[in-house]
Order: C-alpha cells, then structure tokens, then sequence
C-alpha cells in the first residue's frame, strides 16, 4: 500500500514560486552581464582604433596626405592588447586606405579573426573621411558590438 503525501502547504508553494521568480531573475541579470563584458572589451579594442585613426587624420591635416604605416602618423606599436591580434594600416594610395582591426576570442559569438575594418578617403576638402566595412568576408564583428556609426 503506498502512502500518498499530505497536501502541499500554501507556505511550501509560495516559497516555490518566490525562489522560481528568483532564479530567473538571476539568469537574466547574468546574461545581461556577460553581454557588457563583451561589449567592455570590444570597446577597449577600439579605443586603439580610435586612436589610430585621430593619428591618421592629423598626420593628413599635417602632410596633405595618409600616411604609409601607423609609426609615420606617430602610432606607437600596439601595446599588449588583451582583445586585439592585430591592427594594420593598409594605404592604397595617397587619398585611400584601410584600418584593419583583428580581435582575439572574447566570447559573445566573437570568434578569433573577427574583424572590422575601416576605410579612409580624403574628401575635396581635404579631410578624412571614415567609413565602416562590415558587408565582406566571414568572421566579421556580429553587429550587436559595432559601434552606432559602422551598423548597416
């Protein structure tokens, strides 16, 4: 003969309930929280990039053109980067180029080799003009973690 339990206290039940509410919570919060980290590092990559390319533009305002490497526009070599590989400096000719950022595994969907890159002209006035490349190529930056001027 098998005893059946005793009915489930109104006390019981709403401790269920309270500690269901409660995980969830803690689930969304956490991934709240590992999508900022993510989007913490993508941010320290492009501070670098950031950088370069106010060097880029002055050395233009300087020199009337861009220049052949990232020393030459007074860039110092990237420091240890935690989410950066790589970033090149790839002139086409005096008044085209392109800045190319190649980020480490970071996690968020961000695998090794992700890139962005971003393409420099000199206007008719004389300036550089920035535009994002993010439509070529696989393992590119998932969109989520561009910044607003380089979204589609």
């Amino acid at each position: 003969m098998q005893v059946s339990p005793g009915p489930i206290s109104r006390r019981r039940l709403l401790l269920g309930v309270v500690l269901l509410l409660l995980g969830a919570g803690a689930l969304e919060g956490l991934a709240g929280y590992l999508q900022y980290r993510v989007r913490a590092r993508v941010s320290e990559a492009l501070g670098y990039a950031t950088l370069a390319k106010a060097s880029i533009s002055i050395h233009n305002e300087i020199h009337g053109e861009l220049p052949a490497t990232l020393h030459a526009a007074g860039m110092p070599a990237p420091a240890a980067q935690h989410y950066l590989a790589a970033v090149a400096w790839q002139p086409t000719s005096l008044l085209h180029g392109t800045l190319h950022l190649h980020f480490k595994a970071i996690g968020g969907g961000i695998q090794g080799g992700a890139q962005l890159r971003y393409h420099a002209t000199i206007n008719q006035h004389g300036r550089v003009r920035w535009r994002c490349d993010t439509t070529i190529g696989t393992g590119w930056l998932p969109g989520r973690y561009r910044i607003p001027a380089c979204l589609d």
